[in-house]
Protein backbone atom coordinates (compact mmCIF):
# COMPACT_ATOMS: atom_id res chain seq x y z
CA UNK A 1 0.00 0.00 0.00
CA UNK A 2 1.29 3.80 -0.67
CA UNK A 3 0.28 6.92 1.14
CA UNK A 4 -1.62 9.35 -0.69
CA UNK A 5 1.11 12.06 0.91
CA UNK A 6 4.38 11.70 2.38
CA UNK A 7 6.42 14.52 3.80
CA UNK A 8 10.00 14.01 5.19
CA UNK A 9 11.47 16.11 7.89
CA UNK A 10 15.08 15.23 8.45
CA UNK A 11 15.81 16.06 12.15
CA UNK A 12 19.49 16.90 13.18
CA UNK A 13 20.87 13.89 15.30
CA UNK A 14 20.90 14.98 18.75
CA UNK A 15 20.77 13.55 22.48
CA UNK A 16 18.06 16.72 23.47
CA UNK A 17 14.31 15.98 22.62
CA UNK A 18 13.14 17.68 19.38
CA UNK A 19 9.73 19.44 19.23
CA UNK A 20 8.02 19.48 16.32
CA UNK A 21 5.03 21.20 15.35
CA UNK A 22 3.21 20.00 11.70
CA UNK A 23 0.26 21.23 10.34
CA UNK A 24 -1.92 18.47 8.58
CA UNK A 25 -2.67 20.16 4.39
CA UNK A 26 -6.37 21.56 4.61
CA UNK A 27 -7.27 19.01 2.08
CA UNK A 28 -6.57 15.65 4.42
CA UNK A 29 -8.17 17.46 7.24
CA UNK A 30 -11.79 15.81 6.07
CA UNK A 31 -10.62 12.58 5.64
CA UNK A 32 -9.45 9.57 8.32
CA UNK A 33 -5.77 8.68 8.16
CA UNK A 34 -2.92 7.43 9.48
CA UNK A 35 0.51 9.26 10.73
CA UNK A 36 3.64 7.13 10.48
CA UNK A 37 6.44 8.66 12.59
CA UNK A 38 9.99 6.75 12.29
CA UNK A 39 13.54 7.04 13.26
CA UNK A 40 16.68 4.83 13.31
CA UNK A 41 15.05 2.69 16.24
CA UNK A 42 11.92 3.53 16.84
CA UNK A 43 8.40 3.80 14.40
CA UNK A 44 5.07 5.26 15.86
CA UNK A 45 1.77 5.09 14.11
CA UNK A 46 -0.88 7.22 14.86
CA UNK A 47 -4.64 7.15 13.45
CA UNK A 48 -6.70 10.06 13.25
CA UNK A 49 -10.45 10.12 12.93
CA UNK A 50 -12.11 13.08 11.02
CA UNK A 51 -15.44 13.70 12.89
CA UNK A 52 -17.75 16.47 13.76
CA UNK A 53 -18.95 14.23 16.74
CA UNK A 54 -19.49 15.02 20.32
CA UNK A 55 -18.42 11.48 22.64
CA UNK A 56 -19.03 11.74 25.84
CA UNK A 57 -17.91 8.13 28.01
CA UNK A 58 -19.71 7.60 31.32
CA UNK A 59 -17.49 5.27 32.62
CA UNK A 60 -19.32 4.14 36.13
CA UNK A 61 -22.56 3.60 34.37
CA UNK A 62 -20.89 1.80 30.93
CA UNK A 63 -22.43 4.29 29.23
CA UNK A 64 -21.55 6.47 25.81
CA UNK A 65 -23.52 9.24 24.67
CA UNK A 66 -22.98 10.58 21.31
CA UNK A 67 -24.08 14.13 19.79
CA UNK A 68 -23.19 16.57 17.13
CA UNK A 69 -21.25 19.69 17.52
CA UNK A 70 -24.53 21.53 18.54
CA UNK A 71 -24.84 18.74 21.23
CA UNK A 72 -27.70 17.24 19.60
CA UNK A 73 -28.28 13.70 20.58
CA UNK A 74 -27.28 11.36 17.20
CA UNK A 75 -29.56 8.28 17.50
CA UNK A 76 -28.80 5.15 14.95
CA UNK A 77 -25.15 5.65 15.33
CA UNK A 78 -23.27 2.51 14.92
CA UNK A 79 -21.09 1.34 18.43
CA UNK A 80 -19.08 -2.02 18.15
CA UNK A 81 -17.11 -2.59 21.59
CA UNK A 82 -14.32 -4.74 22.35
CA UNK A 83 -12.79 -6.00 25.82
CA UNK A 84 -9.41 -6.62 27.14
CA UNK A 85 -9.53 -9.39 29.45
CA UNK A 86 -7.35 -9.20 32.59
CA UNK A 87 -5.43 -12.25 30.77
CA UNK A 88 -4.49 -9.74 28.26
CA UNK A 89 -7.26 -11.55 25.45
CA UNK A 90 -9.40 -9.26 23.40
CA UNK A 91 -12.52 -10.46 22.34
CA UNK A 92 -15.59 -8.51 20.26
CA UNK A 93 -18.00 -7.91 23.12
CA UNK A 94 -21.50 -5.82 22.21
CA UNK A 95 -22.29 -3.85 19.33
CA UNK A 96 -25.80 -2.00 18.30
CA UNK A 97 -27.00 1.49 17.73
CA UNK A 98 -27.19 4.92 19.81
CA UNK A 99 -30.86 5.20 21.25
CA UNK A 100 -33.01 8.31 20.91
CA UNK A 101 -31.40 10.28 23.36
CA UNK A 102 -27.56 9.33 21.85
CA UNK A 103 -26.81 6.47 24.43
CA UNK A 104 -25.87 3.37 24.27
CA UNK A 105 -24.99 0.72 26.82
CA UNK A 106 -21.27 -1.07 26.78
CA UNK A 107 -21.37 -2.63 29.47
CA UNK A 108 -24.13 -4.68 29.53
CA UNK A 109 -23.73 -8.36 28.56
CA UNK A 110 -25.36 -11.24 29.99
CA UNK A 111 -21.82 -13.23 29.08
CA UNK A 112 -19.04 -11.84 30.65
CA UNK A 113 -18.74 -10.15 33.75
CA UNK A 114 -17.42 -6.95 34.24
CA UNK A 115 -14.97 -7.83 36.75
CA UNK A 116 -12.88 -9.76 33.88
CA UNK A 117 -12.29 -6.93 32.25
CA UNK A 118 -9.04 -4.51 32.26
CA UNK A 119 -10.32 -1.91 29.11
CA UNK A 120 -12.62 -1.31 26.72
CA UNK A 121 -11.75 -0.31 23.19
CA UNK A 122 -15.07 1.43 21.87
CA UNK A 123 -15.41 2.16 17.94
CA UNK A 124 -18.17 5.02 16.82
CA UNK A 125 -19.72 5.59 12.70
CA UNK A 126 -22.21 7.62 12.12
CA UNK A 127 -22.61 7.85 8.07
CA UNK A 128 -22.76 11.35 8.08
CA UNK A 129 -20.44 12.82 11.19
CA UNK A 130 -17.66 10.34 10.41
CA UNK A 131 -15.85 7.79 13.16
CA UNK A 132 -14.04 7.91 16.50
CA UNK A 133 -12.83 5.47 18.35
CA UNK A 134 -12.33 5.89 22.27
CA UNK A 135 -11.12 3.54 25.29
CA UNK A 136 -12.58 3.48 28.52
CA UNK A 137 -11.86 1.82 31.51
CA UNK A 138 -14.42 -0.64 33.00
CA UNK A 139 -16.91 0.48 36.20
CA UNK A 140 -15.06 1.00 38.94
CA UNK A 141 -17.36 0.51 41.88
CA UNK A 142 -18.69 -2.57 42.63
CA UNK A 143 -21.00 -3.29 45.49
CA UNK A 144 -22.15 -6.35 47.21
CA UNK A 145 -26.00 -6.82 47.83
CA UNK A 146 -26.24 -7.39 51.58
CA UNK A 147 -30.20 -8.07 51.30
CA UNK A 148 -29.40 -11.93 50.20
CA UNK A 149 -26.37 -12.73 52.33
CA UNK A 150 -24.64 -14.16 48.94
CA UNK A 151 -22.00 -11.77 48.18
CA UNK A 152 -23.51 -11.28 44.93
CA UNK A 153 -21.27 -8.54 42.96
CA UNK A 154 -23.21 -5.35 40.82
CA UNK A 155 -21.69 -3.02 39.05
CA UNK A 156 -22.80 0.58 39.21
CA UNK A 157 -24.77 -0.14 36.15
CA UNK A 158 -26.74 -2.79 37.69
CA UNK A 159 -27.12 -1.03 40.81
CA UNK A 160 -28.24 2.17 38.99
CA UNK A 161 -30.94 -0.13 36.72
CA UNK A 162 -32.41 -2.34 39.81
CA UNK A 163 -33.14 0.99 41.97
CA UNK A 164 -34.60 2.12 38.64
CA UNK A 165 -36.99 -0.59 38.08
CA UNK A 166 -37.74 -0.75 41.92
CA UNK A 167 -38.75 2.87 41.33
CA UNK A 168 -41.10 2.28 38.70
CA UNK A 169 -42.48 -0.84 40.17
CA UNK A 170 -43.41 1.37 43.20
CA UNK A 171 -44.72 4.45 40.82
CA UNK A 172 -47.43 1.79 39.60
CA UNK A 173 -48.44 0.44 42.48
CA UNK A 174 -49.07 3.72 43.62
CA UNK A 175 -51.15 4.52 40.21
CA UNK A 176 -53.24 1.50 41.24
Amino acid sequence: MNPNFEKVIEFEKSTKEQKLEYEIPYEFLSHNFIIEISSDDKKIFKSYFSNELEINVIENLGEIKISDKKLKPISKAYVKCFAKLNDGKVIFYKDGFTDLRGKFNYIYNNIISSNEINMFSIFVFDEDLGSAIKLASPPAKAYKKEAEGEGEVQTDYERYRNIRNDMKSNLRMQKK
